[in-house]
Parts: C-alpha cells; structure tokens; sequence
C-alpha cells in the first residue's frame, strides 16, 4: 500500500510541471503593436479621426497578427510636447498619435497643410476729404499673417505708381490728392494660410473744404465770399488766376493759394483748381 501511495505523489510531481508548463506556452504572448500606415496627411481645417485613418495591428510571439478593434485602443495626441484632443482645431504643423493597447505603444505622426486663402476678403475704407482725416483701410480675414495695403491713383496718366499705405489712426491727409483711387492688401503667410492677395477696393478723396474766412480775389473780380451771397453777386464768366487768401490770427500771417477758378452752375459753387487738388468754395446760393 506504501509502494503505492509514493508512486502516486513521485507521479505527480513530475507530470503536474510538465502539464503547467505546456499551459504557459501554449497561451499568445503580446509582442508589440503597428500600424499598417504610420503617416497620414491632411490640410488645415480638413476632418480627421485616427480611429479610422490608422489601421493597428497586434503581433505575437507565435507570428500571428490581428486588427486591433477601436473599442481596445486609446490614443494621445501632441505637438511640441503639447497635448492635443481631437475636438481641437489642428492649427498646421506636425503631430505624434501614439496609439496603446494593453502594455504596448507605437507611434504614427500627421501632418497638416496650410491652405490658399478661398474666402471673400475685401479691404474696406471710407471716402475721405482732402487735407481732412484720413480713413483708415481695415480687413476682416481669418488668417494672423502680417498685412500690408498699397493704393494707385486712377485718374492720373502721371502718378501710375502703387504707393504702400504708411499712414496711421489720426493722421491729416497731405499728401493724396484729390480723386479716384483703388486699394488692395497683401497678407503674408500665416500659421494656417499661404500668403494672398485681396481683391482691390476703391475710394474717393474728395477736394479740401474751404471755410468762410477765406476771401476770393482776382484782377477782374475783387470782392470777399459772403457765407449765403446769390451766385449773381459774382462774375459767373470768369476764368482766369484767382487767389485765395485767409488769415491767421495765432501767427498774424495771411496763407494765400493761387488756382484757377471755374463756375459750376448745377452744383452752385465755385471751384479753384490748386496743383489738382481742386480746392472749393460752397454757396448757399438763393438764386
């Protein structure tokens, strides 16, 4: 009965080992994960979900491979060392997903494209008067790249020149004569969008307004503009130089401009042509 019991135990202790150890090789051992594309490209504001752009596949020891089902994966997102979900707005630039199932990782990278600027941006400026304040140009845009304006005068064959827009909020209207101009803006490239051109607006700057302290005087027509005379009080045949002259109280100096003057009846005012800047007096005419 003794020989009995000890062949049983000496038995077992040298199957159950072997039984244990046929167990353990017999299960899948996890080796690492891929993913069947590791790089994925797409442009700035375009969809993307690494879930179904991304296929990952598990490798065991045994050779096998198998597709990894979304509801088994996670994934992080970064850039720069800076993490990123997936309801953000990928700005351009590269990103690292790195996809974990179980214990193992690997990483796949995406790269966002900027893009040309497609949407309607039109600069926007108001018409403004000679020797006034200057309307200042502004533009509605989705893209932070630099902006710079450039504006060409339309109705004169001598200045054909595009001129880049240098003036600033407050500044006094100097320098761009009296007339029809268009305006256009270049933006540089920005974090999303290549650099573009708008399509160019117009704008008008009209002639200076003359107030009632100035007095009108020529050789054949001498006399001082009355605020509310009737045109019939002037010489409505003239054409010949002219001066205007006003007189400055804080320098006790008299600023005078030479021009030509011309009579336009529809509109009831006078006009003194300066270097083409088409200076104007207004009547309140009663005729």
């Amino acid at each position: 009965m003794k020989k009995h019991f000890f062949f049983f135990v000496f038995a077992f202790l040298i199957i159950m080992p072997c039984t244990i150890f046929m167990t353990g090789c017999s299960k899948e051992q996890l080796v690492g994960i891929s993913a069947q594309r590791s790089k994925f490209e797409i442009s700035y504001g375009e969809e993307f979900d690494p879930m179904t752009k991304f296929s990952i596949r598990s490798h065991y020891l045994d050779g096998k491979v198998e597709k990894i089902e979304e509801k088994d994966l996670t994934y992080t997102i970064t850039k720069n060392d800076e993490d990123y979900e997936l309801e953000d707005l990928f700005d351009a630039g590269s990103y690292t997903i790195t996809f974990t199932y179980k214990d193992a990782t690997c990483d796949t990278y995406l790269n966002v494209k900027k893009v040309a600027y497609t949407e309607k941006s039109n600069v926007l400026i108001d018409n403004f008067f000679f020797n006034d304040t200057i309307s200042m140009p502004e533009l509605d845009v989705s893209s932070d790249g630099n902006i710079t304006y450039y504006y060409e005068k339309l109705d004169d064959e001598e200045d054909t020149i595009t001129h880049e827009w240098t003036y600033e909020e407050g500044d006094i209207n100097e320098t761009i004569t009296p007339g029809n101009y268009q305006i256009y803006a270049r933006v540089d490239e920005g974090t999303n969008y290549k650099s573009y051109r708008t399509e160019a607006a117009k704008f008008h700057v009209s002639p200076e307004k003359l107030d009632e302290s100035y007095s009108l005087t020529a050789a054949s027509f001498d006399t001082t503009f009355i605020p509310g005379g009737k045109l019939s009080d002037y010489d409505t045949q003239l054409s010949s130089a002219v001066k205007l002259q006003k007189y400055d109280e804080d320098s006790d100096t008299t600023n005078e401009i030479e021009g030509t003057f011309n009579f336009v009846e529809n509109q009831k005012k006078l006009v003194v042509a300066d270097s083409g800047k088409s200076l104007l007096i207004a009547f309140n005419s009663t005729d």
